[in-house]
């Protein structure tokens, strides 16, 4: 199964890439937390190694004019810069379109509350913390204030 979705995935590329106007095309894969994975028994070890294997040398269905990378979106940005430029984005979830998921509930503020005592404490403890630990304990907080813990709180 993994093997016919990546190849579903590089065909549905390929088609976009020949129907765009320009040399480059940027294409991004954004997917949301676990959602994709849940379908896979593996979780998407399979899928994601194959597919990321696939990219990088070149896929057998794909034209010789067609030729993927992987970037960053900021790298990719650099290379094409932006056609256009957004001068509004709406703020929100996809749920509801609000942030209503996040706060309101009495469970929501109450984790809020003690996600910012935890900062508080964080930045008064980081002085005695080494350069590693600092940053350790800081992305353990960003992924904290991420939105899929909520999601699970």
């Amino acid at each position: 199964m993994p093997e016919s979705a990546v190849e579903d995935v590089l065909r549905r590329l390929t088609h976009i890439v020949e129907r765009a106007p320009g040399d480059h095309v940027l294409i991004p894969i954004i997917l949301d937390g676990e959602n994709p994975w849940e379908h896979y028994h593996d979780g998407g070890e399979r899928f994601l190694s194959r597919l990321y294997a696939e990219l990088v040398k070149g896929s057998p269905h794909s034209p010789e004019s067609v030729r993927f990378s992987t970037e960053t979106i900021s790298r990719s940005l650099e290379i094409v810069p932006p056609a256009v430029r957004l001068e509004h984005l709406h703020s929100g979830s996809w749920i509801n379109q609000d942030f209503k998921i996040w706060l309101g509930h009495q469970e929501d503020n109450r984790a809020w509350d003690l996600l910012r005592h935890t900062r508080a404490r964080l930045v008064e403890l980081s002085r005695d913390l080494s350069p590693d630990q600092t940053r350790e304990a800081w992305e353990e907080l960003y992924a904290a204030e991420g939105s899929d813990w909520f999601w699970w709180y």
